[in-house]
């Protein structure tokens, strides 16, 4: 399977409410977002920094959705980093397959994953109803390509075990040649997608933080 990054209009979402609104609210930060600096891939920034970093940017995301006073249609709740259980699921020894390759004393298999933000209809976040949106956010350069496979491996457990009406990667200061090559190379190594996940699956990719965010999806070559 090959698939290509593949840049589609907003009225792609226009009829998807709340891909449409977290997009917009992207874009509305783009050019004044301040909690999030542009870091260059340095050894003097360490890991809990970029994650401080990427946090601030999707509080501030979600800050700006208020604000702005979206209406997203059912949604009873927009929560930042739910635990949400994978421990049972087939992709769990993938996800522990990979991680070891970052850390190689990672022993066991995850129990929960932790997605960035996400919109859903119940505050059962185990239940396989009304589940609308979800978000997986990276907002510094990419050191390791695993990096970005645990990230798009766990997009598509929400869809395809969680049953997420969609999903989104949000991503900050990389540029889309670097993501396409990514992309190719989870397929080549782990071979874990469906094709139901490509109509499903959005990439908010914003090149560097003062530029304009650009709307992706997959399609297959």
């Amino acid at each position: 399977m090959k698939l290509l990054l593949d840049e589609v209009g907003i009225d792609t979402i226009s009829n998807t409410s709340y891909v449409y609104h977290c997009f917009n609210a992207m874009k509305k930060i783009a050019s004044s977002m301040n909690l999030v600096m542009s870091i260059k891939d340095d050894d003097d920034i360490d890991e809990e920094i970029h994650r401080i970093y990427e946090r601030n940017y999707i509080i501030t995301l979600v800050e700006t959705l208020c604000k702005e006073n979206f209406q997203i249609p059912e949604m009873i709740s927009g929560e930042v980093a739910k635990n949400l259980f994978i421990e049972e699921s087939e992709f769990s020894e993938k996800y522990a397959e990979i991680k070891k390759k970052l850390k190689p004393d990672y022993k066991s298999k995850p129990k929960y994953v932790y997605p960035d933000f996400l919109i859903h209809n119940s505050h059962n976040c185990q239940e396989l109803t009304n589940q609308r949106f979800i978000i997986e956010a990276k907002t510094s350069p990419i050191s390791q390509k695993e990096y970005f496979y645990l990230d798009f491996l766990k997009l598509i457990f929400y869809i395809k075990c969680l049953r997420y009406e969609n999903a989104a990667y949000l991503i900050v200061n990389n540029n889309v040649s670097e993501i396409q090559n990514y992309v190719n190379g989870y397929i080549e190594e782990y071979k874990l997608f469906y094709d139901e996940a490509i109509p499903k699956l959005y990439f908010f990719i914003q090149e560097k933080i003062d530029s304009t965010p650009k709307l992706y999806m997959l399609k297959n070559k």
